[in-house]
Order: structure tokens, then sequence, then C-alpha cells
């Protein structure tokens, strides 16, 4: 599904009073007709990530829910730092496709781009894992 398509998705589920307060605060492609203020992007990107835009993996509580909480911000910081580029380059699905989001919804032509990393060498059978010490 395209990118701006799931923000449509997520913000038709929302109650109608809620998608009207959304779209006030943002409106479609509202970064083609006026200037972004500091931390906008990242509003947005925290509000596509609560509505469920990309999914959690497992539980997290406690300290792991404020650790996940610090690095989703993290993310979101980086996504509005990117919108002043041309690409988004990242080794995180999740991230990007939070990116791309923000970046279509907001009416940016910055793009994402996931990077692979290679798989891991295998250990020679006669070799061992490590040096010995």
């Amino acid at each position: 599904m395209p990118a701006l398509e799931k923000v449509h998705h997520l913000l038709s589920g929302l109650p109608e009073e809620e998608r009207k307060a959304f779209v006030e605060l943002y409106p479609e492609k509202f970064a083609q007709t006026r200037s972004i203020s500091t931390g906008e992007l990242v509003g947005l990107s925290m509000a596509l990530f609560s509505m469920g835009l990309v999914r959690l993996k497992g539980y997290f509580g406690g300290n792991q829910q404020h650790s996940k909480f610090a690095s989703q911000v993290r993310d979101a910081r980086h996504i509005e730092e990117a919108a002043r580029c041309d690409m988004f380059v990242t080794f995180d699905k999740d991230a990007a496709e939070l990116a791309e989001a923000t970046f279509a919804y907001a009416g940016l032509s910055t793009k994402t781009f996931v990077l692979q990393r290679p798989p891991p060498e295998p250990h020679s059978p006669q070799e061992p894992p490590c040096a010995p010490v």
C-alpha cells in the first residue's frame, strides 16, 4: 500500500472529531503551502507511530517501554532532519516506513532507502570462531 494511502487508512479509523483535529493541525501537503516549524515533523511522525503505522514487536513495559519511546523520539528527530535532504537512508525498515509516510503526507519530496546488512560470513570448520587467548 502506498505511504499516503496508509496515512489515509489510519485517519479513517479515528473518530470524526479526532480526525478533524488531526487534519487541522496537520493538513495534507502542509509543507508545500507554508514553512515547517521546528518539531512539527517530529510531532507528525510520533502521531503516526502512536496511531499504529508501524507495529511494536513484543510487549514493552517499565524501562523497556521508556527505552522504546526514547528510541522512537530519536527516529522522529532523524526523520525531521532528513526532510531537508534528498534521501533518508537507514537499516531500520520500520523507520523507513514511518519516514516515507511522514514525507508523503507532509508533501515533501524526500525519498527513503533501506540498506541491507550483508549476511554473516560462515566460519571455516577447521578454524575456531575466535582466536585462542
